[in-house]
């Protein structure tokens, strides 16, 4: 099949290979995929290469907003640095699952922590550089990575976008170019562990590592080689889906650390997509949902027994797509909302 063609097998998450993690993903379905070739499309690409190649990424709604702390930051840094050090040929930095859209444009369904963090660093690295006279290689990093200009507007058209509340954080302090004295006073304005306060955290201390790294004075050469190995030596294994519950299917046998994209994550961007005049109800609804399941552990129990209430018993596995399949409509989704803030 392709996609155990495609793997490399020496690669390993937790105990297993991704060979072994994928065919996993694929034959425990219950019978609900049998070829692999309609399933995944896998792709071992530079990150650097990745970001500057697409057209758009975009993080779905369900998705958590950025959550790295200083210490995955850091470690990201440290372990690219030693890597660059080292000479090493390759740095894996892990799996990203995309969901394909139509010309070019994916939803990131898992890896977008990383992705963000790596963007995060380029967005330094061009400050880094415009201050120290190097505005052509600044503009040549934003044009790369972040997107270019409209001759009309003059502004960036981004090529990267995060959910509602990471948005325009992100398009206004790290796609934009921006000194750190005004990110460091925006810093102060968010409640610290906030999802905003991280995003804007994490870049105040990639500044400050990339400083330490040159030492006192710019130095231009160790800035390109970052530039370089990020383009070329910093690898992602791209994991391709064009259905949103294959993807969760991926999403959920990879991830066996940290918080998991669950149930709940996917279907509600599947009503929000659904609602469409309906929308504001449904956001209501929900939030109303997730405010009576606050202290819920673990919270897909209550999805699961209440569609099994009304459908029948259904596995874990198989939970969003039966129930993706039966609300098709703005009515069904608005109706389905109310059910559930109701329950």
């Amino acid at each position: 099949p392709l996609v155990e063609a495609s793997l490399p097998p020496s690669i390993t998450v937790g105990r297993f290979s991704l060979v072994q993690i994928v065919r996993k993903s694929i034959y425990e379905d219950e019978g609900a995929m049998t070829k692999a070739e309609n399933f995944i499309g896998t792709t071992m690409m530079p990150i650097g290469k990745y970001l500057s190649d697409s057209k758009k990424n975009s993080v779905p709604e369900y998705q958590r907003s950025y959550a790295w702390t200083e210490d995955e930051v850091s470690q990201l840094w440290v372990d690219l640095i030693d890597s660059i050090t080292n000479h090493r040929p390759e740095y894996f930095i892990g799996p990203v699952v995309v969901k394909n859209g139509a010309a070019g444009e994916n939803e990131l369904i898992d890896g977008q922590q990383r992705i963000t963090t790596t963007l995060i660093i380029i967005s330094v690295l061009r400050a880094i550089f415009r201050e120290n006279g190097e505005s052509e290689r600044s503009d040549l990093l934003t044009t790369w990575f972040f997107g270019q200009k409209d001759i009309l507007t003059l502004q960036i058209e981004d090529k990267f976008f995060m959910n509602e509340e990471n948005g325009a954080l992100y398009r206004n302090y790290i796609s934009k170019e921006v000194g750190i004295s005004q990110i460091t006073i925006e810093l102060a304005k968010h409640q610290k562990k906030s999802s905003n306060y991280l995003l804007l955290h994490a870049y105040t201390t990639l500044f400050t590592l990339v400083k330490q790294y040159m030492g006192e004075s710019f130095d231009g050469t160790k800035m390109l080689a970052i530039v370089t190995y990020l383009r070329e030596k910093v690898k992602i294994l791209i994991l391709s889906v064009s259905d949103e519950a294959d993807a969760y299917q991926i999403f959920e046998t990879l991830n066996d650390r940290g918080r998991s994209l669950d149930t709940l994550d996917l279907l509600k961007n599947h009503l929000f997509s659904k609602a469409k005049s309906g929308l504001p109800e449904v956001k209501q609804k929900w939030a109303a949902l997730k405010e009576n399941l606050q202290d819920s552990d673990p919270k897909n129990r209550f999805l699961n027994h209440f569609w099994s209430s009304l459908h029948g018993r259904s596995s874990a596995t198989g939970l969003f797509r039966s129930i993706r399949d039966q609300i098709t409509s703005a009515q069904e989704a608005v109706s389905f909302a109310d059910q559930l803030a109701a329950s």
